[in-house]
């Protein structure tokens, strides 16, 4: 097992928002972590990220507790994506580079180079290579963050709506990347998703939060009519169409 989260809670000063959240994530699995807004969804993200100190229980990454191991090891083992990208005047390809950090010890090596130049090619984002961010519109820089992540070449991929700035056909177009991702280099990916549709194409397993605690942790079967209304408040009913699962509300 990749990863294993452990009876995980935390509070912020003023509300209690994990409550002893546990579950896990094999190798090269997709997770979708749904729920409606205010579940604790992208919290619990940044703690599996270490970008928060959890409050009680514990996570562990190929059998390692992460707040006890190196941290450079960990940001090797790790990518994060936010749900909001900053914007610098780093140029496209300096940005995608900064990805490969982890594996830098001096300088950049040629290897590094053709890594940033490989996913630059993989997402058709070669002739963006030399814009600065600052530059780019939101869909742009989503991209770029994608393959921030990709060229970093990580054991778990964390990513907070990636596809939330993107229009269709671009939304579509990432997914299907980070799966194939997943299943030819083995990636974990765990993504916050809003769209159900999206999530039963692109997941393997599906978490529910509702008042940050766990509603249903397993394959589609999960997303059941009396989940969906749980934790959304709203009926709907799951068809298959063309033996594609589909969430159609009532």
């Amino acid at each position: 097992m990749l990863l294993e989260v452990v009876g995980v809670s935390f509070d912020y000063p003023s509300k209690a928002v994990l409550n002893n959240v546990s579950f896990k994530v094999a190798e090269g699995e997709i997770l979708a972590i749904l729920g409606n807004n205010g579940a604790g969804k992208s919290t619990l993200l940044k703690c599996l990220s270490r970008n928060l100190k959890i409050k009680k229980g514990a996570v562990y990454l190929e059998g390692q507790e992460i707040f006890r191991t190196n941290l450079r090891w960990f940001a090797g083992k790790v990518g994060y994506m936010a749900q909001r990208q900053e914007v610098s005047r780093l140029t496209v390809f300096d940005t995608v580079l900064v990805g490969r950090r982890p594996h830098i010890r001096l300088e950049a090596t040629q290897k590094d180079l053709e890594v940033v130049e490989e996913v630059l090619k993989i997402l058709e984002m070669e002739e963006f290579a030399l814009r600065f961010l600052d530059e780019l519109s939101g869909g742009e820089l989503q991209k770029v963050a994608v393959a921030r992540l990709l060229a970093q070449e990580p054991k778990l991929l964390l990513l907070d709506e990636p596809t939330s700035n993107l229009d269709l056909r671009h939304q579509y177009e990432i997914l299907k990347l980070l799966k194939k991702f997943a299943r030819e280099r083995k990636m974990t990916i765990i993504a916050i998703l809003h769209d159900l549709n999206q999530a039963l194409r692109f997941a393997d397993k599906f978490l529910l939060i509702k008042d940050g605690e766990i509603v249903a942790f397993g394959d589609e079967k999960v997303l059941s009519t009396e989940n969906i209304y749980q934790v959304y408040g709203i009926k709907a009913i799951v068809y298959k169409i063309n033996n594609v699962p589909v969430v159609i509300p009532q």
